[in-house]
């Protein structure tokens, strides 16, 4: 949706003139020479796409466009109606505003006073619309880990100490300019039980290791899915870089999960063994 500028009810001073375009019909005040407000636009539109567990904010951007000022302009922007936010441009010609919610065509109303030096003033009011576009998201599934796919930032992991959530891109990501750095949770397995893990090592160039029973493994992630035994004691499992990169690390899809031991049966009854005999 396009920016409408929506007239005053009661102008400051007499109206100098009106205006038609895309944007709507509006009014500027204003006598003789001095500054008039010709059209408040939507530059760029306000818009997010993003799953249901992070917050949806839509920034757009708005200018306002004047004519004929004596000296410097002073500019006062204001949200009059809706909720809204002025993040950016305060006493410029264009702000950035924001917007959060879960819905699409979220309108709001902003305000914008100009004064220039000769103590002419004109004022505009705009409404526009932030779009929050909830799209719907397959999570990962990491088995035993808790938010193996990073969905839900870093609920559920252990961190030392450098690693933080990737939003909206739902991995974890860190800086790699310190070693020993752990990213983990906490199990106790069954005892001589197999398990198996695994992780997308995506972005970065620093080793990273699989933590396995609260020690390095030894085994690099890139190398695929590892297999270890398990035991009976509270254990941390997950990864660790044990040496610094030259850029970030990104880590995402932490899988855990128990493989079934195999059962064997000595109780059953074996077939009978048969011996035919062929004569010459």
């Amino acid at each position: 949706m396009g920016t409408v500028i929506l007239p005053l009810p009661t102008p400051k001073k007499p109206i100098a003139g009106a205006f038609y375009g895309t944007s709507g019909y509006g009014v500027f005040q204003g006598g003789g020479s001095g500054i008039r407000i010709i059209s408040i636009t939507q530059t760029v539109a306000g818009s997010c796409d993003l799953n249901l567990v992070n917050p949806c904010v839509a920034t757009s951007t708005h200018r306002v466009l004047t004519s004929t000022p004596e000296g410097a302009v002073t500019y006062t922007w204001s949200i009059t109606l809706g909720a809204a936010t002025i993040v950016g441009g305060q006493g410029t010609d264009t702000v950035e505003i924001e917007t959060t919610g879960d819905t699409d065509n979220h309108l709001f109303q902003m305000t914008c006073v100009v004064t220039d030096d000769g103590g002419d003033t004109s004022e505009a009011t705009a409404t526009a619309a932030g779009n929050h576009t909830r799209i719907e998201e397959t999570f990962f599934n990491g088995g035993m880990f808790v938010n193996g796919g990073f969905e839900d930032g870093l609920n559920g992991w252990e961190n030392y100490d450098s690693w933080v959530a990737n939003v909206p891109d739902d991995n974890a990501e860190n800086p790699a300019t310190t070693i020993n750095q752990l990213l983990f949770q906490n199990f106790t397995l069954e005892e001589g039980h197999t398990y198996r893990i695994s992780a997308d090592y995506s972005d970065g160039d620093a080793v990273i290791n699989f933590m396995i029973n609260d020690v390095d493994s030894g085994v690099n992630v890139r190398d695929g899915v590892h297999a270890f035994v398990g035991i009976a004691t509270a254990v941390s499992i997950g990864v660790y870089m044990p040496n610094v990169g030259t850029v970030k690390s990104v880590i995402d899809n932490m899988r855990l999960v128990h493989l079934p031991n195999p059962v064997v049966d000595f109780t059953a009854t074996p077939d009978p063994l048969v011996i035919e005999y062929i004569p010459a």
